[in-house]
């Protein structure tokens, strides 16, 4: 007798999630269903091996069902196309997984997995793995052979390089390797012609090889709290970046190639160190979000002004102009920009000092607070009466600045704080 169904999901409402269950022998003859989702509960003597008479089946979700090996059964669904296996407890990968032939996405992120088999590189049609969050401290060097991959993270493990068949990735569009162990930039990266997405935050790479300009293909790369104190010039090569992020490094200055970025839209520099902007600044016209907090920005240059910015935070710089403060407690980044572009014409006035009232970096630990404003006109601004402000011993007066956009509308409203997590909501 052949049951003619489509899907099983174990409805989690009809009892607690963890819970136990029993998939029993009789799912093999339900030949027509294409997808399997027991999530979230511990299997009672794991998978029958009638499963394997699902020729239809190609989703499979047995995330979070506290397994400790993996059932073999799995390994004889020919059919296979998405097999999601994350947040388990199994250590190793059978080298059976060769045999999921049509296998295109593979997640065990959130696991406990030490090592990968060499047949996990037998699988012509893999697009999309996930590994993030394991143990590994090594990928096998047969990497190369999955030719079809486009999407690779590696998050969160102990990883120190990519072997060099990496470079035979050709279609890889993805890769994340954040929080690993890497103490370089693995060259082998600059070889994927078609990389579109690179995340490497939370490494100690120190530096950025000049064979990055290989990567045409780049749109966005991110490289926060990486211990950089410079950046290449053939970064100016990369000619599809929009979106740079280098919060947390170690930069007095804006590093010049980044003005001759001509796509980019967003560029990220919170906590650098930074110590003044540059007029090149004001050639970026396509620059759309900057995101400059917590710096040392004593003054801002008039030609920021000539940018068409949607997005534009500078919380926690101690700015020491008094009309320039004036105006990023208004709230209103349209007044902003007029009032940064005059100074063009008007000269040179940002850099003014008020003596004992000048503005501090405002350093002690504060909340958050997010503050929205709408009026019928769509012209919100932020009310001079909710900043807060502080008083130091020497008299000196502490601001701190909103998120706003061109709208003019407070998106987010952010004291100064010197903690990684909140300054990467702003």
């Amino acid at each position: 007798m052949n049951i003619p169904f489509n899907e099983i999901e174990v409805n989690t409402q009809l009892g607690s999630r963890y819970d136990t269950i029993q998939i029993p022998e009789l799912i093999g003859q339900c030949i027509t269903l294409t997808r399997v989702d027991v999530s979230g509960y511990t299997l009672v003597n794991g998978l029958p091996p009638e499963i394997s008479q699902l020729t239809r089946l190609k989703i499979l979700n047995m995330s979070r069902c506290g397994l400790t090996k993996l059932p073999m059964p799995i390994f004889e669904i020919r059919s296979l196309k998405h097999l999601l296996l994350s947040g388990n407890n199994f250590v190793t990968i059978p080298g059976a997984i060769s045999k999921l032939q049509k296998l295109e996405l593979l997640l065990i992120n959130v696991g406990s997995v030490k090592s990968l088999p060499s047949e996990l590189c037998e699988l012509p049609h893999l697009k999309d793995i996930n590994l993030s969050s394991n143990q590994l401290e090594e990928l096998p060097e047969e990497l190369g052979r999955l030719r079809r991959l486009q999407y690779l993270h590696l998050t969160k493990n102990p990883i120190t390089n990519l072997p060099k068949s990496t470079s035979n990735l050709r279609k890889l569009v993805v890769l994340t390797m954040d929080k690993c162990k890497l103490t370089t930039f693995p060259t082998v990266i600059c070889s994927l012609p078609n990389l579109a997405i690179l995340n490497l935050n939370y490494n100690s790479l120190s530096y950025i090889p000049s064979l990055i300009g290989k990567l045409k293909s780049l749109h966005s790369a991110s490289l926060v709290n990486c211990k950089l104190t410079t950046l290449p010039d053939e970064l100016t090569q990369l000619v599809e970046l929009t979106s740079l992020a280098l919060d947390y490094n170690q930069f007095s200055h804006v590093p010049r190639c980044v003005f001759h970025m001509k796509k980019l839209t967003s560029l990220s520099m919170r906590s650098c160190g930074l110590e003044d902007i540059s007029a090149s600044i004001g050639h970026m016209k396509k620059l759309t979000h900057l995101y400059l907090g917590r710096n040392r920005l004593t003054s801002l240059p008039p030609q920021l002004g000539n940018l068409h910015l949607y997005v534009f935070t500078v919380i926690g710089n101690p700015f020491r102009d008094e009309e320039l403060m004036r105006q990023l407690r208004g709230g209103d980044l349209m007044k902003i920009l007029k009032f940064l572009r005059n100074q063009v014409t008007d000269g040179p006035t940002l850099n003014r000092t008020n003596g004992a009232n000048g503005l501090h970096n405002h350093t002690q630990e504060t909340r958050e607070n997010n503050i929205v404003n709408n009026n019928n006109n769509n012209n919100s601004m932020l009310n001079a009466n909710s900043l807060d402000t502080s008083a130091d011993n020497s008299g000196s007066t502490n601001f701190n600045y909103a998120l706003l956009n061109n709208n003019n509308n407070v998106l987010q409203y952010t004291e100064s704080s010197d903690t990684i997590s909140s300054d990467l909501r702003d």
